[in-house]
């Protein structure tokens, strides 16, 4: 990230481009390039005064002397090094193969070393009649290599256990890394919009201004009203609080992204690419059955939940151990005598079978073994229920995808025409021929209707990361190619 300091807010322009999913009016790209505020410097935004009036800016609790420029490739990259959820993901995925290794380990023989050196001083009693002095060292060393041949399969199967955990682990952290893309662009976008909308409510405020001097204008020259000097002033005052009220929603949305980044939360954050441009994700030739089945091979979430049930199923198998022998297979290589160097060895290999008939009167295996069928059923609800969520919030993204494209194409239209309304209602105010009320109530719908076509932009490019998100596809590649 570069930090800018000349200039937070110097234009901000929304663009919205042509693309594969859908066409634009004809008159879009004129219409849309009319949303442009020029030479809006921060100082004068959050400190002065506006355009000589009586509103003071809220005093923000932020450092703005050195705005951070950022770019969507920013915020997603130094969310991917620095978001906490994700640390903490991939902190769970190493503790899961460790835990994999641990079990595993219960598979492999045991060897174990021992020396030992005894110093014997005193007397050996056999009866009352018979005692005989002592005074002697016993040195011994050994070896001992055992291999559980056999115990009912249990540690394979806990080890198989752990094994799934790690893989649900590692498509837990997937998911993780999925979702820290997607709060990524929702912070960005967020931003944006607040940043577009925070212009789009200061050129209304500087529309405002100067409807009320053309009152004052138009009283001090005989052709006006005091009543319509009221109007002006307070529709400049209803301005004013819009913008006050936008300036917090910018403030929160740069506290979002920043504690999304883990950096300073006093941090000014600024889009460098002040744009907001529809983007293309979404095909719009593939039908949402296809959507779901990608969703259903993709999703990592999926993912996690069916590996889970795996490692539950082993971990459930696991405890018919209870009901079986064991059997140990041991070598021993031992050596005892006066001195470590002069030892005489014996060598053993032998095996220990064993079998635990009524432990706890045969409650514990019992229990253990119904305990994990209740936790295996429960991991294939568990299943289902992710499966009936993804396909859920798959649908419902499709179908926000699908609204926000129509939305979009009707907030263009009505943004050309709440232009043109305005246009016209001017020069009729100038020339005597409209009341002031009118021509106030069309400056407030090209407002609306600037903010509605920020919105619906941002909706419409939101909604389409949600799809891909949902689908399990996102990636960085993809949303960098795809117009941000």
């Amino acid at each position: 990230m570069k930090k800018n300091i000349s200039g937070l807010f110097l234009t901000t322009v929304l663009i919205v481009n042509s693309c594969s999913a859908f066409s634009l009016p004809a008159r879009a790209e004129e219409s849309l390039g009319a949303i442009t505020i020029n030479d809006v410097n921060i100082e004068e935004l959050f400190y002065k005064k506006h355009l000589n009036t009586e509103y003071n800016p809220i005093k923000l609790e932020a450092s703005l002397t050195e705005p951070i420029d950022v770019t969507v490739e920013d915020v997603m990259a130094k969310a991917i090094e620095n978001n906490l959820n994700l640390k903490i993901a991939k902190q769970n995925s190493r503790e899961a193969r460790w835990n994999f290794w641990n079990k595993f380990g219960d598979l492999l023989p045991d060897l174990s070393l021992t020396l030992a050196k005894q110093k014997r001083d005193g007397t050996f009693y056999l009866n009352s009649s018979f005692q005989a002095p002592i005074d002697e060292t016993i040195a011994s060393a050994g070896l001992r290599l055992n291999y559980r041949a056999f115990s009912g399969g249990t540690p394979t199967f806990l080890a198989l256990s752990e094994r799934y955990m790690k893989q649900a682990a590692d498509a837990k952290e997937q998911s993780q890394y999925n979702q820290t893309l997607l709060d990524s662009l929702t912070f960005y976008i967020n931003l944006l919009n607040a940043q577009a909308s925070l212009s789009s409510n200061l050129k209304s405020l500087e529309r405002a201004k100067a409807n009320y001097d053309l009152a004052e204008k138009l009283l001090n020259g005989g052709k006006g009203t005091k009543f319509e000097v009221l109007q002006a002033d307070a529709r400049l005052a209803k301005a004013q609080q819009e913008l006050i009220s936008q300036e917090a929603q910018f403030r929160i949305a740069e506290i979002d992204l920043s504690e999304h980044l883990n950096i300073n939360l006093n941090s000014a954050l600024h889009i460098a690419d002040e744009e907001i441009k529809t983007i293309s994700l979404i095909d719009e030739s593939v039908e949402i059955e296809e959507y779901i089945k990608t969703a259903f091979r993709n999703n990592p979430d999926i993912k996690a939940v069916i590996k889970n049930k795996e490692a539950v199923s082993r971990k459930s198998w696991s405890t018919l151990g209870a009901f079986l022998p064991s059997l140990d297979l041991y070598l021993d290589i031992t050596g005892s005598g006066f001195e470590v160097s002069d030892l005489f060895r014996v060598t053993s290999l032998g095996f220990d079978l064993k079998y635990d008939i009524g432990q706890g009167l045969g409650v514990n295996a019992v229990s253990k073994s119904m305990a994990s069928r209740a936790e295996l059923n429960r991991a294939e609800l568990q299943y289902l229920q992710e499966l009936i969520r993804i396909e859920k919030e798959l649908r419902s993204s499709y179908l926000n995808y699908q609204a926000s494209k129509s939305l979009l194409e009707a907030t263009q239209k009505e943004y050309i025409a709440s232009k043109e309304a305005y246009r016209l209602s001017q020069l009729r105010y100038k020339n005597g021929i409209e009341i002031l009320a009118n021509m106030l109530d069309r400056e407030a719908d090209l407002k609306q209707s600037q903010l509605n076509l920020i919105k619906s932009a941002s909706d419409y490019n939101l909604n389409q990361v949600k799809l891909v998100y949902n689908m399990g596809t996102i990636n960085t590649k993809q949303i960098l190619e795809s117009g941000f």
